[in-house]
C-alpha cells in the first residue's frame, strides 16, 4: 500500500532531522509513526461517518491518507520547533536566562515525543468513541420495523400464521415476528422483553438483519409445557430504543 512507502520515507527524513539536532532519532521516528497511524485512523473514522452510506471506499481511504499527512506534518513541525543543541540564546527585555535555558532543555528531552504520543492516542480514542456513538445513534434512528405479528404456527414458507384469538396455555410455542430494515445491512442485537400482567417474565437477545425476524417463546424459555394465563406484552429494543411491541392474551 502507498502509505507504507510514505511512512518509510517520513521515518528516514525525521531520523535525519533529529540526528542533525543531536537528538535520539528513534524517539521522534516512533512519534511520527504513531502520529501518522493515529491521524490516519481518525480520518478513516470521519470518512466512514461522512461517506459510509455511499458504497465506494475511495473517499474514506483518501480522508484517511489526508489524516496521515496531517500527522506527519505535525511531527515535522514539532521537530522544527525544537532548538538545536548549539543554539545561541538571545536575551531581551525581562527574560531570564535560566528560565529560557530550562525551557530549551525540556524541549530536547524525551518528554516532548511522549506527551505528543499521549495526546495523539487520546484524540484517537475520543474519535473512535465518537464514531461508535454516532454510528449507534445513526443506526437506531434509521432502523424501520413494520408488520409485527403474533402466532402459534408457521406455514410451509416459514412465515407466522396470524392468530387473532386468545392463545391457549397449552400452545407449544408463541411466535413473534416483524419486518426490519437495518442501515447498511448490518447485523444488530435486539432484546426481547416479555411481560405478563405488567411484570417482566422473560428476556433474551437475538441477532437480526434486513428482512423478516422471527423469535419464539417456548418450553425451553418458560421451563414448563404450559404458559401462565394473563395479558402478555412483548417489547423489542435496540439498545435503549424501543422499536416495536405487540400484545396478546393467554387464557
Amino acid at each position: 500500500m502507498i502509505e507504507i512507502f510514505l511512512i518509510w520515507k517520513m521515518v528516514v527524513v525525521i531520523g535525519k532531522s533529529a540526528t542533525d539536532k543531536s537528538l535520539l532519532k528513534f524517539r521522534y521516528q516512533l512519534m511520527a509513526v504513531l502520529l501518522w497511524i493515529s491521524f490516519e485512523i481518525t480520518g478513516v473514522l470521519i470518512g466512514t461517518i461522512l461517506f459510509g452510506n455511499y458504497g465506494s471506499k475511495w473517499p474514506i481511504y483518501i480522508i484517511g491518507i489526508i489524516g496521515g499527512f496531517l500527522g506527519a506534518g505535525l511531527s515535522f513541525l514539532i521537530l522544527r520547533l525544537i532548538p538545536s543543541e548549539d543554539i545561541n540564546l538571545q536575551i531581551s527585555g525581562s527574560k531570564d536566562i535560566d528560565e529560557i535555558s530550562n525551557a530549551d532543555r525540556f524541549s530536547r528531552t524525551i518528554w516532548i515525543p511522549i506527551i505528543t504520543i499521549i495526546i495523539a492516542i487520546s484524540c484517537l480514542l475520543l474519535s473512535f468513541g465518537g464514531a461508535l456513538i454516532s454510528q449507534m445513534f445513526e443506526s437506531a434512528y434509521q432502523i424501520e420495523v413494520t408488520n409485527p405479528i403474533i402466532g402459534i404456527d408457521l406455514d410451509e414458507s416459514g412465515d407466522i400464521v396470524p392468530y387473532n384469538r386468545e392463545i391457549p396455555a397449552e400452545a407449544g410455542n408463541i411466535f413473534f415476528g416483524f419486518d426490519i430494515y437495518v442501515p447498511r445491512n448490518r447485523n444488530i442485537t435486539l432484546t426481547f422483553d416479555w411481560y405478563i400482567d405488567g411484570h417482566i417474565a422473560y428476556s433474551f437477545s437475538r441477532q437480526s438483519e434486513n428482512g423478516q425476524t422471527i423469535v419464539s417463546l417456548g418450553e425451553k424459555d418458560i421451563g414448563s409445557s404450559l404458559f401462565i394465563s394473563g395479558n402478555y406484552d412483548v417489547f423489542v429494543y435496540f439498545g435503549e430504543m424501543l422499536l416495536t411491541s405487540s400484545s396478546f392474551t393467554i387464557k
